[in-house]
This record gives C-alpha cells, sequence and structure tokens, in this order.
C-alpha cells in the first residue's frame, strides 16, 4: 500500500493532460469522484464545479440510450476484466453531445476516498465521428480538423500508393523513410525503442486485419530522444469489403506515462521507508464502518499476521481474532473522538498463541469530502520494555526488604537529582546519610570528596554508562565510623528505554574475615626463618610493581640476585644453625640497607632476591648495587668472613621483560660465581661485550649448577652474536 493521493495530488497529476480524466465509483448508478480540467471544460463546469453540490450526476452527463453500455462496462470490471475501451456519447457544454473514445480501468492508486473506484481516460473524437461520415467528400477539411485537435495524422492510400502525414510528424524518425519503406512497412524498426519490437510487429499484424489497432509505445524522435506515444490505426474499406485506406494518430503521452512511472517510485520509495521503520503503521476506517485499510509490513509481524490477513479482515475480525483488540477505556476514547492523540498499552496474544506487549498510539482523522473517520495508528512491540519495568520493579522490592528486614548498611543513587543516600543501623533504628550532587565535577564542589566516595562515584559511573552490577572491596570509611573492610554490591535499575536511572546495592562488613585472610595470604608469601617475602610472594609483588612502573622508557632500574658464597662448606663446617643465621644476618642487611621502593625476598636456599624500580640514573644505580654487595661483605666480616656474589640485570638496557631480566640477572650471578665469587657482574657489561673466545665458557658453567632455570641453562645466541 502505497501514499494515500489526496483530492490535490490528483489535480497535480491529471489537470495538465491533454485527454479527460474521470474517476467515478464502481456501482450501477456511479457518482462523480474526480474530473480533470480537460473534463470539466467539455461539461462546461468552473474549476471547482466537481466540488460544488450543483455538480451534475454521473448518469445525467449520458443519454439514456448509452446508459445500458456504461453499466455493462462497470459490470465487466467487476467480473475482472483488466480494461474495458469504449466510445461512447455524453452531454457536452450547452447541452451539446459529444463522443468521447478511451478505456476503463480499476483505479490503481491509494486515494483518500477509500472505496472501490473507476478510471476513466478518453479524448473527445466528435469532430472524428463527425469526419467520419464526410471523409470521401471533403477529405481536406477532415484532416485539418483530426490535426487541430493535438494528434499527428497519418494517411496511406492503398490505390493510388500515396501517403500524407500532418507537420507533427516530421518530429518523429520514421519521418524520414521514404513512402516506399512506409507503404511496404520497410525500417520502421530503427524508429522505435529496441524494447518494443515486438508490440510493433503485433500492431502492424493487427493493424492489416482489424479495422481499428491501438498501442502505446516508445517512438524515436528527431533529437535521438525516446518517447511515449499512443498509435491507433483505422482502416477503410470500399463497397466490396476491400481495405483502400488507413489512417494513423499518433498522441505524445510521454508526460503521462512519466509522471505514472514517477509516481509508482514515489509509492515504492515510501513504501519501503515505512517497512524498515522499527514500528508498526496502520490506519482503520472507524466510521460509518469499521474497516481495516492499510497495515506496514512491520504492523504484521508485530500481530503476527500476514498482508494478506489483515486487509481480508471484517470489523467482526477486528475486534475478535486474530487481532483482539481490548476495547478503549472511556477517558482515551473521550480523547480520541475529540481529535487528541492516545496511547495504550496492552498485552496481546498473537494468532499462534505467544504473548507480547503492544503500544499502540493512534490519532483521528475525518476525511472532509465523505466524512469518514479514520484513525491512524503506531503499533510497537514493548515487550522487552515491559520485561526490563518487571525485573527493575523486582530488584527494588528486594532492596526494600534489605532495608526494612536486615541490619546491612544499604545505599540507593538517584541519578535523576544526583543524590547519594545511605541508610546505616539496625532494623527498627537506622539514620539516612545524604550526600548531594555526587557525580558532579571535582572543581566545582564546595568540599572534596572522601577516598572511598570517589571509589563509589568511578563504579557508579560505569553503571550508568553500560548498567548491569558490580562488586569491590575497599578498606576505609563511609559517612564516619572506623576505617575497616567492607564489600559493596551495587544494582543499576533500568527504565523502560533501558536507560538506568537509579543505583541501589548494600554494604556488608567483611573486617574480620579479610584480615584472616590477609594474614593468610601474608604467610603464605612469607619466608618462616628470614621473615622476608619467599619465592612466590616476591616474584607476585615484583612483577606486579615492574610492570606498573616500568612503563616509561626513561626509567631506569635493575634486578640482582645474590648468591653466598661456599655456603655449603660452612653448613658442613659449623652446622645448619650457624648457617641459619648468616641467612637472617643477610636478610637483615638487604633490608637495612635497601631504600623504601625496593622490594626483597629470600628466593630459595642461599639466594635472595632484590628488585630496584626506580633510580635517578644509571650511575647511582650502579652505585646503589656496588654499596650493597660492600656493606654485606663488611657487615659479615666477623662470621668467618662470609662473602655474597650478586648478579645484576638492568632496565632497559638488559630486557623489557620481567622474565628476560631475571634470566639475565641469573646468568650474571653465574659468572660472577664462576670467576671467583665475592663480586658483582652486571649484565650488559659481561655479555653483550663478552669476546667471541670464552663464548662457550659460561654454558658449561650454568650447566653445573643446580636449580638452572630453562633460559639460564641456553645462552641467547642473538645476545652472543650482538657481542661478536
Amino acid at each position: 500500500m502505497g501514499k494515500i493521493l489526496s483530492m490535490q495530488e490528483l489535480s497535480q497529476l491529471y489537470d495538465n493532460l491533454p485527454c479527460g480524466i474521470a474517476i467515478y465509483t464502481l456501482e450501477d448508478n456511479p457518482q462523480f469522484r474526480f474530473m480533470n480540467r480537460h473534463f470539466r471544460t467539455m461539461l462546461g463546469l468552473d474549476e471547482k464545479g466537481i466540488m460544488q453540490p450543483a455538480a451534475p450526476a454521473f448518469l445525467d452527463c449520458i443519454p439514456e440510450d448509452e446508459q445500458p453500455g456504461l453499466v455493462d462496462d462497470i459490470r465487466k470490471l467487476k467480473s475482472g476484466e483488466e480494461l474495458v475501451h469504449f466510445e461512447r456519447r455524453f452531454y457536452g457544454s450547452g447541452s451539446r453531445i459529444h463522443t468521447a473514445a478511451g478505456s476503463l480501468q480499476i483505479y490503481p492508486y491509494p486515494t483518500t476516498l477509500n472505496q472501490p473506484l473507476v478510471l476513466s481516460t478518453f479524448t473527445d473524437v466528435t469532430a472524428e465521428i463527425e469526419e467520419r461520415y464526410r471523409q470521401k467528400k471533403d477529405q481536406d477539411r477532415y484532416r485539418i480538423v483530426v490535426e487541430q485537435i493535438g494528434f499527428t495524422v497519418l494517411d496511406w492510400e492503398f490505390t493510388e500508393g500515396t501517403f500524407f502525414s500532418s507537420p507533427n510528424y516530421q518530429k518523429y524518425v520514421m519521418s524520414t523513410f521514404s513512402n516506399e519503406d512506409i507503404l511496404n512497412n520497410r525500417g520502421g524498426d530503427s524508429g522505435i525503442y529496441p524494447d518494443d519490437a515486438p508490440i510493433m510487429e503485433a500492431f502492424s499484424r493487427g493493424s492489416a486485419q482489424d479495422e481499428h489497432t491501438e498501442v502505446t509505445i516508445r517512438l524515436k524522435m528527431t533529437d535521438g530522444s525516446y518517447r511515449w506515444t499512443q498509435m491507433a490505426a483505422i482502416q477503410v474499406f470500399d463497397d466490396d469489403g476491400t481495405p483502400v485506406r488507413m489512417i494513423g494518430t499518433l498522441l505524445d503521452v510521454d508526460d503521462r506515462i512519466r509522471a505514472q512511472e514517477r509516481a509508482a517510485s514515489a509509492q515504492r520509495d515510501l513504501s519501503n521507508i515505512v517497512d524498515s521503520m522499527p514500528d508498526g503503521i496502520g490506519i482503520f476506517r472507524i466510521k460509518p464502518s469499521l474497516k481495516a485499510v492499510y497495515m506496514s509490513r512491520r504492523g504484521c509481524e508485530i500481530l503476527g499476521i500476514t498482508e494478506d490477513e489483515f486487509y481480508q479482515m471484517t470489523s467482526e475480525d477486528i475486534w475478535k481474532e486474530p487481532l483482539q483488540i481490548p476495547p478503549m477505556s472511556a477517558l482515551v476514547k473521550d480523547d480520541f473522538e475529540a481529535g487528541r492523540p492516545i496511547e495504550q498499552r496492552t498485552r496481546y496474544r498473537k494468532p499462534d498463541g505467544s504473548i507480547v506487549w503492544i503500544r499502540a498510539g493512534a490519532k483521528r482523522v475525518i476525511n472532509a469530502d465523505t466524512k469518514e473517520m479514520f484513525a491512524y495508528a503506531t503499533i510497537t512491540d514493548v515487550s522487552e520494555q515491559v520485561e526490563r519495568e518487571r525485573r527493575s520493579k523486582w530488584r527494588e522490592e528486594c532492596f526494600r526488604l534489605i532495608v526494612d528486614n536486615t541490619d546491612v548498611d544499604t545505599f540507593d543513587y538517584d541519578a535523576q537529582t544526583d543524590r547519594f543516600t545511605c541508610s546505616v543501623g539496625v532494623a527498627g533504628n537506622r539514620s539516612d546519610r545524604i550526600a548531594e550532587n555526587f557525580m558532579i565535577a571535582e572543581d566545582k564542589r564546595d568540599k572534596p570528596l572522601s577516598p572511598e566516595q570517589l571509589l563509589y562515584r568511578r563504579y557508579f559511573s560505569d553503571i550508568l554508562e553500560n548498567g548491569g552490577t558490580q562488586a569491590f572491596e575497599y578498606e576505609g570509611r563511609l559517612f564516619g565510623g572506623l576505617s575497616r573492610w567492607h564489600r559493596c554490591t551495587c544494582i543499576g535499575i533500568e527504565d523502560e528505554s533501558g536507560e538506568v536511572y537509579r543505583i541501589v546495592g548494600k554494604v556488608e562488613d567483611i573486617h574480620s574475615s579479610k584480615l584472616m585472610e590477609l594474614r593468610l595470604r601474608e604467610k603464605a608469601n612469607t619466608d618462616q626463618l628470614t621473615g622476608m617475602l619467599n619465592r612466590s610472594g616476591f616474584t607476585e609483588l615484583a612483577g606486579s610493581l615492574f610492570a606498573s612502573q616500568t612503563q616509561d622508557l626513561s626509567r631506569c632500574g635493575a634486578f640482582l640476585i645474590l648468591d653466598i658464597d661456599h655456603f655449603k662448606t660452612i653448613n658442613d663446617q659449623f652446622g645448619h644453625l650457624y648457617g641459619d643465621r648468616i641467612l637472617c644476618r643477610v636478610a637483615d642487611i638487604i633490608d637495612t640497607i635497601s631504600d623504601e621502593d625496593t622490594i626483597c625476598g629470600r628466593f630459595g636456599g642461599d639466594e635472595f632476591t632484590v628488585f630496584i624500580p626506580d633510580s635517578r640514573s644509571p650511575n647511582i644505580l650502579k652505585d646503589r648495587i656496588r654499596i650493597l654487595q660492600k656493606a654485606i661483605v663488611t657487615r659479615l666480616e666477623s662470621m668467618n668472613h662470609v662473602t655474597v656474589s650478586i648478579g645484576a640485570a638492568r632496565f632497559p638496557q638488559d630486557g623489557d621483560s620481567f622474565k628476560t631480566l631475571f634470566d639475565r640477572a641469573d646468568q650474571s650471578l653465574y659468572r660472577a660465581k664462576s670467576q671467583g665469587g665475592n663480586q658483582t657482574v652486571f649484565y650488559s657489561e659481561t655479555f653483550a661485550y663478552l669476546p667471541a673466545t670464552r663464548k662457550e665458557a659460561l654454558p658449561a658453567v650454568s650447566a653445573g649448577r643446580s636449580g638452572v632455570s630453562a633460559g639460564s641453562k641456553d645462552l641467547n645466541s642473538k645476545d652472543n652474536q650482538k657481542s661478536e
């Protein structure tokens, strides 16, 4: 169903055509619904004659003996014929009888009249009919008359072998053909549009056999363009029935045809636009009787019916199955009849039994001509919105139950007013603490927010943007109280459109369980002998710090592995208790010498690890490492001159990942041990510039050490190639 045409649009479409156009009702006693300007002029009416009460009745324009033929033509259309041709007399201006030749068809386009209509296209051929009777006596006068009515006239005289054409014929390419070609029907194909050649062939065969033949094709003009032309041919026979003459006419109908094509294209475009809309569009006639007029494809999908099913509906179908439209409330009905837009949401059962929620809006429209009342409606599937509303309502009820019946602290954030309310205390004795303008920017606040409030704001922002829920733990206080560990759970509540308009949640005190968890974690990550971080604790903490603080390439730092020289011999000579004292002493020295940002740990056995995350310059970093090595040796002199070896890998020059630095620090330690110990070896000063003759020495040393990592057993060949 395309765009509904108004009377004004009909006038714009048909008034400028050179032929008569009439639109009337499809009934035995038809009523005029439209006349174009050409026809009104024939009847002697003014510009608005058809719209006035004094407009003539249809049958009053037709002589009584012609009326049965008109009724018979209308019945042919009712029986299914697509096109009915006619030639009929009618009363023109001054009661003069005219003869019209044309055709009838069902009006193919929707109008605001909303009833079956007949489109009659005709030409006043009164002069032609009169000339038929005079053509044998006054041929010249006949030609003048037919030329004046706008046709191009072609006249073949078979007996004399002559061809005549009116001046308008010169604009057609066919006018350049010779008379011989025309009489013998040669060369005609080059003067018509190629696709219309079969039509022209059929026309030629028909015109040679029948008395009258008519067709509409595209003829080529002398300027190279093609124009739609209505071509007709009539044969004239002598008293013996032998064809002696053929008269042809050409009528330029290009403007009319192209206007129809543009109208059809506009209808298709409008239909595509309507069908692509997410809402269904429907039109119902309310008065004088209920009737389904139009429903877009999307509307049929929402209602679960086909377009054919919709157009076959009776008034009983609309109120019952399959639509089952519920009756309007009295208030909504009053608004509709008063012409105000209405909207109603209701549950709807599709013909297949499934249930959807629809929101229907409608507006009353009254046809000024017929006084018919229509409802222009939009239909939207709001099942998802209703489901969201139900979930949000359920969440609100759950939140209210928590507030009223538990001792858990709760909060409620209203996004519309930007107000945060926290309810604390026990059930039956609660107090609300409120923060206005909770999400307002920091630079516009009179009083800065606490770290806890800033944390809440960060999670609220994510919920407002993405919806859903959030849960997080923090140590602090909210609106007073002691600083303790809390767990917060918050949920976004959405409106009909899916936008979060409220956030509710609860705050639980998990201080005791969190402290227990932290103690267990600390115990799991702590070396029991020295109190330093053990291997897993050091790797976790140093690895995360390296990932977060080494993104800036201008920073420098180092990874160290320390090993007590000849520790096995010390254990064998002095016992393991003495060895444990040395380990604890080394741990104390490392911890004392290291800065606050340095991470230290016992990696296992007699190995210690140190991670220096940041230093002001590479030289200062190098000095810090040598001072650490010297301090350990100096302070261990009283313990049988215990010494340590240190392997160091610095970043960024020695590596850009935590694993790479560890492997290269380990390789540097092996180098220090292989050179006698009691020294610090830097990776970049040892391996990057190692002579080629020493290339195989270190892997052999490394392979002989127990507990060597995979990366340290196989010295990186690229590093050796680089040193060469």
